[in-house]
């Protein structure tokens, strides 16, 4: 069993780099979530959710709960993180471990030493180690773009 243990980390070097390489040439507009908007269709009501005002998904199982500005309670519903992940790609989310997706115009704050951000209403989030790199590499695109 030990055997295959080298090439089970060479692979999962090349899944990571493929996944860099990707997210390297992903371009961040934020101006694309105006018009989104998330239709919730519960038992007895629908709800319509605009994009912006997201501050992150939070996946458990297929349970989302959706995190907001509006100082609500969040709203849930059944999907996946992926698919949020695949539906959300290039308008400002990211993914920070396997159960969040958060948008990155609320992170205010990084911690390299925590692996943490801030988002500007306070609220801490842990970020994976396997996902950190992304959030560095966002926050560097970002400093050069200015």
């Amino acid at each position: 069993m030990l055997t295959h243990l080298p090439t089970l980390k060479f692979a999962t070097h090349l899944l990571l780099a493929y996944t860099q390489e990707n997210f390297t040439y992903m371009t961040i507009d934020y101006s694309k979530q105006k018009d989104k908007k998330i239709i919730i269709v519960e038992k007895s009501r629908t709800i319509q959710v605009d994009i912006e005002t997201v501050k992150y998904f939070e996946c458990d199982g297929h349970l989302v709960f959706i995190f907001h500005t509006n100082g609500e309670q969040p709203y849930h519903y059944t999907d996946t993180i992926k698919k949020l992940e695949l539906d959300f790609e290039g308008i400002g989310f990211l993914r920070i471990c396997p159960k969040r997706l958060v948008n990155m115009k609320f992170i205010e704050i990084i911690c390299s030493k925590k692996h943490e951000i801030q988002l500007n209403t306070g609220q801490c989030l842990i970020v994976s180690r396997r996902r950190w790199h992304n959030i560095k590499q966002f926050f560097s695109k970002q400093e050069t773009k200015k």
